[in-house]
């Protein structure tokens, strides 16, 4: 069974591997024995360690490790902000990189109407609000 190659950098998988045939070594002295070894490797062995494009995300480069999903930000008086925080949120499943998502968000906000752009430029103030008259309803039940 073939070794799963995390890394784009097809020494760096090598030496993973390498590591974990010789864990009774150190890890400096397996970096080392590691690297001589990656030396005397022709290409064609060395091609076993590479990774295959198929393996990451959408050919952008990145590796397909999973990418930040974090906290996606603050609501604030910008509505523009606001709408590419929510469009963020209901667009993850399509995975596309940060350039597209503020792309195709920027096309979206010129396609709203004034109507519904005033609603996230209000968002903070509405969501204010609901976060009082939330803390109103626990201060009554308590």
């Amino acid at each position: 069974m073939a070794p799963v190659m995390k890394l784009r950098n097809p020494f760096l998988n090598f030496l993973d591997v390498y590591r974990r045939n010789h864990s009774n070594m150190n890890m400096v002295t397996a970096a080392k024995a590691g690297a001589q070894r990656w030396r005397h490797l022709t290409d064609e062995q060395r091609s076993k360690f590479r990774r295959n494009v198929d393996m990451d995300c959408h050919g952008s480069g990145l590796d397909s490790r999973k990418r930040k999903r974090g906290n996606p930000g603050p609501i604030t008086n910008n509505g523009y902000l606001n709408f590419i925080r929510k469009f963020r949120q209901s667009n993850r499943a399509l995975d596309l990189k940060p350039q597209d998502v503020i792309r195709q968000a920027a096309k979206a906000w010129r396609r709203l109407g004034d109507a519904n752009k005033t609603l996230y430029r209000l968002h903070k103030y509405y969501s204010q609000a609901c976060k009082q008259a939330m803390r109103r309803q626990m201060i009554k039940k308590c």
